[in-house]
Parts: structure tokens; C-alpha cells; sequence
């Protein structure tokens, strides 16, 4: 096949299509007449001639169309699942061009249509000629411009040409066009150079609609280079029907400092397959990726390994590790893994280790073969020798749902020792820490003592000179949904102290390049302060001195047409600080309870999905309140406060920092770009040496 590259945007003949358009000689060749397993359409469209309506049709198959966002009623969900409207073209809704793909199984006759789509605000100004690829495999589908993928999907069924149709070319908009099936191969598809990044300190994919889901770190101490592996998302868990269509993406950094972005470590390369969360391990010298197959999103469970597994689990007491070609008819799903030798490159293990469909897999810290941690579809602690058969340690750890405090699920677990202790979270809410060999878990959790402060799914891999580094993904990209997956990678450095318990500060290697400081006081001892942000990007530092029963308030005001301020404040009294939400200056917003405090408020009564949508929970990244932060009315201590404005939230991202030993991140998206500060002291509060530097957005 020929790779499509940029020559064939001449439409070279090397590979013949099957069907021709050109604007001065009109159509030549045929429709497929059979079912398709791939195609590319090549389209060359001339953009000044594009109007509202259908530019290509390709008869029971493809439709390219041009509209408006927002111009269609029973579009309004998808335009914003796409987030269009963050893509403004001259202030006004952009236009968009959207290819609608229909298919058909005998499995879900209910699945017709997926839909692509990208703003035209994306384009160059001065680009006048748009070439654009629709790419089918089967397993995906993809909307390309120029070469560079702008959107995909994961397809589930065939196409399937009409017989004797004839494709429609809309006249003046369309110049050229090339029809090939099967599909040519694209240049992204084969292995691709190391991309570097200059940090990825708040990262999101590249594309309108693409976020970080969970997040798996892991240090290659042999390499000496910590990997993140993380699952990437379009349109917040609605693809592939709204299955997820999740695989695992690729960075990895030597120093934090420096980043290189690799090829995806686990593709899509099959209709039933959709990746959930793992962990990452060393088997025989090879960096392996463990994660989850969720094929009972899309297929029976009863058509899979499942039942197989679970049974011999049920009379056995263990689970063996069994091939695909092992499974017969039935459909790989649980736990499986992928491996590299140079930690870059991987390939499938083509096994299925365990029902567990988001399985934590460690090498075993006594060196005795593997630990996993069970979530999603099975429980509790299991060990292996060798990968090939598991057994269950401890069936009733860590506790879930309304037998534990916090009322976690056991879903995308995370263990790791550090010093004398060890540590499991769990997801969204839990959190447990023992003193290794000192007997039960306390639940850190039901303490006031996680270390859930914005992120969601936080995961802790070890990195150089003994530190420990958290990343998680932020959540509130999306304030409209009652629970938006997906959103921005943060990294955190954790910091211990003597008794075990855990507070985070930002490594500091993943800071931004800072500009020249502006110093904006001295001291400030006032009652309110305010003034003009010189960038909607910046960091702010300064010294604070929070005697006990005074209060700090730090307010940002962006320029959207929501009147709204974020506010940061302390309260040194009760060792609290929070996240709020106020409407005009000089008003201190209402204080929160703590995620403890919140989920107590439940403990009796309401369903546990009313209680995971409460967004008050420091896992939404709204407004939260954390504590035990109990420095704060123990004398002076430093507060760093980094705000990053995102076009592609219409928003900004504000990080805290607190005397370096505890910090807590909020997503405010459609605010707009931050324009003001004000501070609020009362009671004798002070602060000072205080300095804000300006950071490119």
C-alpha cells in the first residue's frame, strides 16, 4: 500500500482508487460494491466556495457536511462533547466540517452513526486550499487535514456500500477527490520519532476535543527515567458509543525537566477492544504495561473469558493465565499486558491473566513474584510467582462502597512503600497507610489525612534520590456534566512525615519558564487590596503570617461574561484552606466541608451515586476544602499560587502551594482570561515579600 504522505496530495497514480473527482473532468471509476473493511477519502476543497450543507456523499456510507456549531438542536450535546465552542472564529460560533460514518452490526443494530468533526477556526488564515482525509481501519476511523489527525473515533460494525450509487461531489467546493479501498497506510501509523515537550506540568493531548484520563507513572531505575502512561480520552468517555474507546498514550522524562512524547503504548486494534486502567511492572528485563480489557462494554459477558475465569476462581480458588488462541470463541476481557524491551516500543502479550478488568500489578516488594490489587469486576490482594497463576492474600482489602469510611470503590488502585511505610489509594476517595510489618491499614481517608487535593485517580511511582511523584488528571474541564472524565495531567512530589502520613508540593522541575518579577508590595496589611493582572498567566509568591482566629482571602476575576471570582482562602483557626466561588468583590465566600465531611454528611441515607456527584468532593476540582494543614497558625510560611490560562477551556487553571508541604489545584473553565487580584485580610493577618512573575500562556 502507499503511504500517504505529502505526495500524494498530487494524487499520483502509484496505487490505483477506485473512484476519481476532478472538478474540470468530473467522476470516473465506481463505488465499492461490497461490504468494507477500510477506505481512504482523499478530498482537495476549496474553502471560500464551502456553504452549509453536504460537500461529499458517499451513499450508505460517508457524509462530509459543513455547519455551524450550535446551529442544530439535536447537535447541541455532541457541539459541546467536541468543545466547539472554546474554538471561536472572529467571536462568533465557528464552522465546522464533520464526516458521519454509518455502519451496521448484527451485535448493536443500535449503533448507526459516529460523527467527526473540527473547527475551521483551527486553520490558518491565509489557508485557502483544505486537504482533507477520512481514514477508516475498522478498528478506528480518523478526520485528517494536511496530514495532521485533528479527530477519531473507535467504530463499532462495517460500512457497506450501496449498490449502484453514485457519489455526490458538491460543485465549487470540491476541486479533487480520491476514493481507495482498501485503505492506504498513513505515515502516523508506523513508528515515529521522539516528540519533545517542554513540560507537562497541566499537559493535554494536542486536538480540540482530547484529555488525560488516568494516569499510570513508573520508574525505569535501570533506564533512570520515569515513563507515564496515561489513558486518552476524546469527548469525556463518550466514544466508541459511549464505551470509552480509551488507549494507553506515552510520555517519558529523564530529569522532569525535559519530556519526550512516544507512540501509543497500547493501540485500538480490534472493534471489542477498549482499555482500562493498570500499572506498569518489569518482567524477565522488560518494562511491561498491565491494564485492563473492558470488551463487556461491548460485548456479553457471556461471549468472553469472564465466565471461564470467575468459574475456575469459584472452584479452584485461583485463576491461570490463558492466550487468546486459548479462549476459543470466546473474547479476550479482564487483565492483560503489553511489553517492551527498549521501554518505548511495546507489543501485546496476547494473555489474559485475571477477570479483574483494572488490575494493579507490582513486582512483589519481597522479590516473591507479583502483588496485584483487584478493582472493577473482582476484589482484594492476589499474588503470583510468575504472571501465570493467581491467588487471593487478602479477599476483603481494601473495604468498599458502604463498608468503608470514604466509600470508595476498589477501581484503579495504586500501592507503593516509601521508607517504613506502605500505601494504598484508591481512585477517587480512598486511602490507606500502615507502617510496614505494623499490622492493620489505618484509612487516611476517614482521618482528614488523604491526599486527594484536586486530582483525580492519583497514582505514585518512585523516582532518583528516593522522592516519591504523584500524577494524577483534573477534573473541570466541563462544569456543565455532573461528572466530566478527563481533563489535565498534574504531577506532585509527596513529602513524609514521621508518623507515615503524606502532604504534596510541586516538583520542582515542572515549574514554567518564569519572566521578570514584578514586585508588588512589601507588606500588605490592609483590609482589601487589589490590582490589574500584567498576564493571564503568572506565578505569585509570597510570606504570610495567619495568627490564629484571622482570616486570607485571595481572589481572581477573569473577563468572561460569567460574574465570577475563584477564591482561595486560610483558615488558621481550624488548619483549613478551600477553593470557593464568589460573585463581586469584598464577599468571602461560604465555607466548605472537608471530602470527610461531606461523605459523614451521607452516611445513612442517599444513594452512592448521589454521594460520588457531590461536587463538593476535592475530586471534582471546583470548590473544596482540605485540612489538618496545621502550620497555618504556627508562624510565617511561604504560599505559592500559579495560575495557567487555557484557551482550550475558555478557563484557567489556578495551582496552591503551601509551605511547601501541602497544595491544592482547582480548574475554572468559560471565567474567560484572569484580569484582577484581590486580597482580604481580617483579624491581623499580614502578608508580605510579595512578588508575581509572568508566564507565557
Amino acid at each position: 500500500m502507499l503511504e500517504l504522505e505529502a505526495a500524494v496530495w498530487s494524487f499520483p497514480e502509484a496505487v490505483p482508487p477506485n473512484l476519481t473527482f476532478d472538478a474540470d473532468t468530473g467522476t470516473t471509476g465506481t463505488l465499492p460494491t461490497e461490504s468494507c473493511p477500510s477506505f481512504t477519502l482523499l478530498v482537495e476543497l476549496e474553502r471560500r466556495n464551502l456553504r452549509k450543507g453536504r460537500v461529499v456523499e458517499l451513499p450508505g456510507v460517508l457524509s462530509l457536511v459543513c455547519r455551524q456549531a450550535g446551529d442544530d438542536d439535536g447537535l447541541r450535546e455532541w457541539d459541546r462533547l467536541q468543545n466547539y465552542a472554546n474554538y471561536r472564529l472572529d467571536g462568533a460560533p465557528p464552522p465546522l466540517i464533520e464526516a458521519v460514518l454509518r455502519l451496521e452490526s448484527a451485535a448493536h443494530p443500535e449503533w448507526k452513526e459516529q460523527r467527526l468533526g473540527f473547527p475551521m477556526s483551527l486553520l490558518d488564515h491565509d489557508c485557502t486550499v483544505i486537504r482533507l482525509a477520512v481514514h477508516f481501519t475498522g478498528a478506528t476511523w480518523q478526520l485528517l487535514v494536511n496530514g495532521s489527525v485533528l479527530d477519531e473515533e473507535f467504530p463499532f460494525g462495517q460500512p457497506q456500500w450501496e449498490p449502484d450509487a453514485h457519489a455526490f461531489f458538491a460543485p465549487g467546493a470540491v476541486r479533487r477527490a480520491r476514493l481507495f479501498s482498501p485503505a492506504l497506510t498513513l505515515r502516523h501509523q508506523t513508528a515515529s520519532p521522539r516528540k519533545t515537550l517542554p513540560t507537562v506540568q497541566y499537559f493535554s493531548p494536542s486536538g480540540h476535543n482530547a484529555w488525560v484520563g488516568d494516569v499510570v507513572p513508573y520508574y525505569d531505575d535501570d533506564r533512570k527515567r520515569l515513563h507515564i502512561f496515561y489513558l486518552q480520552d476524546h469527548r469525556h468517555h463518550n466514544s466508541k458509543f459511549i464505551r470509552g474507546g480509551h488507549f494507553f498514550a506515552h510520555l517519558s522524562s529523564t530529569d522532569l525537566r525535559h519530556w519526550e512524547e512516544h507512540p501509543a503504548a497500547v493501540g485500538i486494534t480490534r472493534q471489542w477492544q477498549t482499555c482500562g486502567t493498570g500499572t506498569a511492572f518489569r518482567l524477565d528485563g522488560k518494562l511491561c504495561l498491565g491494564y485492563g480489557l473492558h470488551t463487556t462494554r461491548i460485548i456479553p459477558e457471556e461471549q468472553t473469558a469472564l465466565p471461564l475465569l470467575n468459574q475456575e476462581i469459584k472452584c479452584c480458588g485461583e485463576c491461570r493465565q490463558r492466550t487468546f488462541d486459548e479462549l476459543g470463541e470466546r473474547l479476550p476481557a479482564g487483565s492483560t499486558y503489553a511489553f517492551s524491551d527498549n521501554g518505548v516500543d511495546f507489543q501485546e502479550s496476547g494473555v489474559v491473566l485475571h477477570p479483574c478488568e483494572n488490575p494493579g500489578i507490582y513486582n512483589a516488594p519481597d522479590g516473591d513474584g507479583y502483588l496485584m490489587l483487584a478493582g472493577y469486576g473482582s476484589r482484594g490482594v492476589w499474588r503470583s510467582k510468575d504472571l501465570k497463576t493467581w491467588r487471593c492474600e487478602a479477599p476483603e482489602f481494601p473495604p468498599e462502597g458502604w463498608n468503608a469510611p470514604m466509600r470508595n470503590s476498589t477501581e484503579c488502585q495504586s500501592y507503593f512503600r516509601w521508607n517504613d511505610f506502605e500505601y494504598v489509594i484508591g481512585g477517587f476517595t480512598g486511602f490507606w497507610y500502615r507502617r510496614i510489618g505494623g499490622g492493620e491499614f489505618k484509612d487516611g481517608g476517614a482521618l482528614g489525612a488523604d491526599i486527594y487535593e484536586g486530582l483525580s485517580v492519583p497514582m505514585v511511582a518512585e523516582f532518583a534520590g528516593n522522592r516519591r511523584i504523584l500524577a494524577g488528571w483534573l477534573n473541570g474541564v466541563d462544569r456543565t456534566m455532573k461528572f466530566c472524565w478527563a481533563g489535565h495531567l498534574v504531577l506532585r512530589e509527596l513529602v513524609q512525615s514521621p508518623d507515615g502520613t503524606l502532604g504534596t508540593k510541586w516538583p520542582e522541575e515542572v515549574l514554567p519558564p518564569q519572566g521578570e518579577s514584578r514586585c508588588l508590595d512589601t507588606a500588605l496589611e490592609a483590609s482589601t487590596t487589589s490590582f490589574d493582572l500584567p498576564a493571564a498567566s503568572f506565578l505569585l509568591e509570597f510570606r504570610a503570617s495567619l495568627p490564629l482566629g484571622s482570616r486570607l482571602a485571595l481572589d481572581i476575576f477573569a473577563d468572561g461574561a460569567e460574574p465570577a471570582g475563584c477564591q482561595l482562602e486560610l483558615f488558621p483557626e481550624s488548619g483549613r484552606a478551600q477553593w470557593g466561588t464568589v460573585t463581586r468583590p469584598g464577599e468571602w465566600a461560604e465555607p466548605l466541608p472537608s471530602s470527610r465531611e461531606v461523605i459523614e454528611g451521607f452516611r445513612d441515607h442517599c444513594e452512592y451515586a448521589t454521594l460520588s456527584y457531590d461536587r463538593r468532593l476535592a475530586f471534582f476540582a471546583g470548590d473544596f476544602c482540605i485540612e489538618q494543614l496545621n502550620f497555618l497558625g504556627a508562624g510565617e510560611f511561604r504560599v505559592r499560587l500559579l495560575c495557567q490560562y487555557r484557551p482550550k477551556i475558555n478557563g484557567f487553571i489556578v495551582d496552591a502551594e503551601f509551605a511547601e508541604r501541602r497544595t491544592m489545584v482547582t480548574c475554572r473553565s468559560d471565567l474567560g482570561k484572569p484580569k484582577r487580584l484581590q486580597w482580604m485580610l481580617a483579624s491581623g493577618a499580614a502578608v508580605h515579600e510579595v512578588n508575581l512573575y509572568p508566564l507565557p500562556d
